[in-house]
């Protein structure tokens, strides 16, 4: 990963500061390289490791056990990127904004398997981590994902024109 992961005490400050409300947005891009491609050495190993699966999940982990509140895991990942970035009618559960909504069941929480998810490397660097997933996601009102699989039209849409 790039940057490298730093001390314990560093991760521990950073989460502080997420749930302090000194850190803005939380977001991860996904690097879906498989085991091969990273077992070559550090030197040629492709960077990045997947996460697009597992960040909302390990937040809302967090809030579930009082770490964090739910308000916030929500303001990070989706109210401040709506009003940082300036996407109208996003971030919000409001009237004359897009219905793009995940729906989860907060009191239950299961273990992350790479094998569960849906990339293709088929590993995670949060194996045994303990995650609360969505039960479904809508975009845009209609349903992208039904808990199991992708379904629908899932395919993005610009948000600037």
């Amino acid at each position: 990963m790039n940057p490298p992961l730093r001390s314990e005490e560093r991760r521990e400050k950073l989460w502080q500061r997420l749930v302090d409300g000194g850190v803005d947005i939380v977001a991860t891009d996904h690097a879906p390289h498989t085991v091969e491609e990273k077992e070559v050495g550090l030197w040629d190993a492709p960077s990045g490791v997947p996460g697009v699966e597992t960040m909302l999940p390990l937040l809302l982990e967090r809030a579930r056990r009082g770490e964090i509140s739910y308000e916030r895991v929500r303001d990070v990942t989706s109210t401040n990127v709506a009003e940082i970035f300036d996407l109208p009618q996003k971030g919000r559960v409001a009237e004359g904004y897009d219905a793009d909504l995940v729906l989860v069941d907060p009191g239950v929480s299961r273990e992350i398997r790479g094998e569960d998810l849906h990339s293709k490397c088929g590993w995670t660097p949060f194996e045994g981590f303990d995650g609360v997933f969505p039960d479904l996601t809508l975009v845009r009102g209609e349903v992208v994902y039904d808990g199991d699989d992708v379904v629908g039209d899932s395919d993005g849409q610009n948000v600037r024109r």
